[in-house]
């Protein structure tokens, strides 16, 4: 009588595996219906992307969630809150597609803060206002793109990891900025008119601003940094054993 051995089953179920994630990936492949629906979720203040997905913001006063995607990807969606934080995961998180991302609309009346933990796209048809805006993006959410216009009292952009990749446009108004960049990360914020900025430089992408009072720039990599304004300017050029500080602070005006 034959014996399934430990590895026997061990090598069964990870070709049940296989079989079942190529399964999956063949159907996103294809076209499906996209569906419309909506989730009463309540008052949102921070929003943590654990599945990649594409977030529009809105202004309206409105406790509604918005979901638009194809049916099969939507009824794998998982959304979740908990004192105020809402969490997006999804069960084929690894398989998404980025041509087929679901697309969530959430109300940012309430909004001070969004984690991405996977490549997400950050997009408002309107200009987003808030006291306080942090946006903080990790390293496993490469190829995240975020492009908004903001009027804020401070903001802040925190994008972390070395081999991040991104491309980051903002613009609109605020008296404070403090950016992180590392990785390949580009920064676009000239139209972003800021009275203090702070920016932390650890890329080899550049990152560009508008200051008009005060501009404090820390460079650790070869990225440059580009400004508009009339901002005075300190730059310190701080030396790290794995990276190659050569990055300048250039004037653009």
């Amino acid at each position: 009588m034959n014996q399934y051995t430990p590895l026997k089953i061990t090598l069964l179920v990870a070709v049940c595996m296989l079989l079942g994630s190529c399964e999956y990936i063949q159907n996103l492949m294809g076209d499906d219906e996209v569906i419309d629906q909506t989730m009463e979720l309540g008052i949102i203040s921070h929003i943590v992307a654990d599945a990649p997905c594409r977030i529009v913001l809105h202004n309206k006063e409105s406790n509604i969630v918005s979901i638009s995607g194809q049916k099969r990807l939507v009824d794998n969606l998982e959304l979740s809150t908990d004192d105020g934080a809402l969490t997006i995961s999804h069960t084929k998180k690894n398989f998404l597609q980025k041509s087929k991302l679901i697309e969530i609309g959430i109300s940012a009346k309430h909004l001070t803060r969004l984690t991405a933990n996977m490549a997400i796209e950050l997009e408002a048809p309107e200009t987003i206002k808030a006291d306080h805006f942090t946006m903080l993006i990790n390293g496993g959410a490469k190829f995240a793109e975020i492009e908004l216009d903001l009027y804020c009292q401070s903001i802040q952009l925190r994008v972390h990891g070395n081999n991040n990749i991104g491309n980051y446009h903002l613009s609109g108004l605020t008296n404070q900025a403090f950016i992180v960049l590392e990785g390949s990360v580009n920064v676009d914020a000239l139209k972003l008119i800021t009275s203090n900025c702070k920016i932390k430089h650890m890329s080899i992408g550049s990152c560009k601003v508008h200051a008009s009072t005060n501009l404090k720039v820390d460079t650790y990599s070869s990225g440059n940094t580009y400004y508009q304004g009339g901002a005075v300017v300190s730059h310190q050029c701080i030396k790290v054993p794995y990276l190659n500080c050569t990055g300048k602070v250039i004037n653009l005006d």
